[in-house]
C-alpha cells in the first residue's frame, strides 16, 4: 500500500488526492502517516549519510568564526528536522488555500488532506534526491537550494490533477501559500535555535 502511494505521489499526485477525496482510500496509506513515513526516511538518510555536516561545514568555512558554529548548527538542524516542521505547516498552509479557494467551496479538511499528501510527495522527492547525491555534497547543495520552489511547483501540479487548477492559479492559490508558510515556520524554528544557542553560551 505504501509503495503504491509513493509511486502515485511521483507520477500522478493530483489523481491520488482526487481518489481519496472521492472515498477511494483503500489503495493508499493515510496522508499524515504517509507524510511522517517519508519525512522519517529523509531524516534518517540525511543523518546517516553525513551530507548535512559536509555541506554546512563547507558553507560555513568562510563565515565569521564567532557565528559560524551557531549558523552551521541551526542550518543542519533546520534541514534535518524541517520535514517534521510540516506537521505545523499542514494545518497552517491549508487555511490560506481554503480562503483563496472561496472558503466553503471545498471543506477545510480537504485542504488539510491535500497539503499532507503534497508535503509527503515533496519529502519523497527530497529523499530520492538525497540518494542521488550521496557522496556529492556540491550536488546536494544545489538540490536543497531548489527545495522550496520545487515544493510550490509540486503543489501546483497536484492541484491541477486534483481540482483542475491551471498552472497560474495553482501557483497563486496553492504553491505560494505553502511556500510562505513553510518559510515562516522554518524562520521561526531558526530564531528559536538562535535564542537557545545564545542562552547556552550565557
Amino acid at each position: 500500500m505504501l509503495l503504491r502511494t509513493g509511486l502515485s505521489l511521483l507520477w500522478r499526485p493530483g489523481a491520488l488526492v482526487a481518489d481519496v477525496l472521492r472515498g477511494r482510500t483503500r489503495p493508499y496509506t493515510k496522508p499524515i502517516a504517509t507524510m511522517l513515513i517519508f519525512a522519517s526516511s529523509y531524516f534518517l538518510l540525511l543523518h546517516w549519510s553525513g551530507l548535512s555536516r559536509a555541506v554546512f561545514g563547507q558553507d560555513m568555512r568562510d563565515a565569521d568564526p564567532m557565528l559560524s558554529p551557531m549558523l552551521a548548527e541551526i542550518m543542519r538542524e533546520t534541514m534535518q528536522w524541517g520535514q517534521y516542521l510540516n506537521l505545523i505547516n499542514v494545518p497552517l498552509a491549508a487555511v490560506p488555500m481554503w480562503l483563496l479557494d472561496g472558503s466553503g467551496r471545498r471543506p477545510y479538511g480537504h485542504w488539510v488532506l491535500f497539503v499532507a499528501y503534497t508535503v509527503a510527495g515533496t519529502s519523497l522527492i527530497a529523499t530520492l534526491l538525497l540518494v542521488i547525491c550521496l557522496g556529492q555534497p556540491a550536488w546536494y547543495t544545489v538540490a536543497t537550494a531548489a527545495q522550496l520552489p520545487g515544493m510550490a511547483l509540486f503543489a501546483a501540479w497536484t492541484a491541477r490533477g486534483a481540482f483542475g487548477f491551471g498552472w497560474l492559479r495553482g501557483l497563486f492559490a496553492v504553491g505560494l501559500p505553502l511556500l510562505v508558510v513553510a518559510s515562516a515556520v522554518g524562520a521561526a524554528f531558526g530564531l528559536f535555535r538562535v535564542a537557545a544557542w545564545i542562552a547556552q553560551r550565557n
